[in-house]
């Protein structure tokens, strides 16, 4: 087992991405660009300051993982922020990343529409997926906040129609 963060942590969660069947299904139409990741800095479990991974993910396959500056997490065309504790529950399985981007746990830069088509999230779903979403309290889209399911239900079916 390998100390979060390190560039040998990052090899070991290439191979967990590559080696996980369900990720290749439903990663299989990503064809957006690179992931990052910025685990928020947190100096009482020695992480002293921000920490970026890059991931470039595409069709179900992680091509390459590397630890990188923050700057550089930043510039990708879909970057997740959140705490370590966040991210722990992401890995353990204990929280979705969408559900998690959804409810505010996690922070999402991109465009989450396109996130969630490209996860396979059927449209039938977009309804029940807002009402869940605004149960927990207003996400943010676009900078301002959603607060009516309906609005929510617009934003993501335009992701489906183009």
């Amino acid at each position: 087992m390998f100390r979060f963060p390190s560039q040998e942590w990052v090899a070991q969660y290439k191979e967990a991405i590559n080696g996980n069947p369900a990720y290749k299904v439903g990663g299989a139409n990503w064809n957006k660009g690179g992931v990052s990741l910025i685990c928020q800095a947190n100096p009482g479990i020695g992480i002293p300051e921000d920490v970026g991974i890059w991931l470039d993910l595409h069709q179900g396959v992680c091509r390459e993982a590397r630890m990188c500056t923050t700057e550089e997490a930043g510039a990708a065309p879909f970057v997740i922020t959140g705490p370590y504790q966040r991210r722990k529950q992401v890995i353990m399985k204990e929280l979705d990343p969408i559900q998690g981007m959804l409810r505010g746990k996690l922070r999402l830069k991109g465009d989450l529409p396109t996130s969630l088509s490209s996860h396979g999230v059927p449209e039938d779903a977009l309804p029940d997926l807002a009402e869940a979403t605004l149960s927990d309290g207003a996400i943010v889209y676009n900078g301002r906040p959603a607060f009516d399911v309906e609005e929510l239900k617009v934003v993501w079916k335009a992701a489906w129609d183009g």
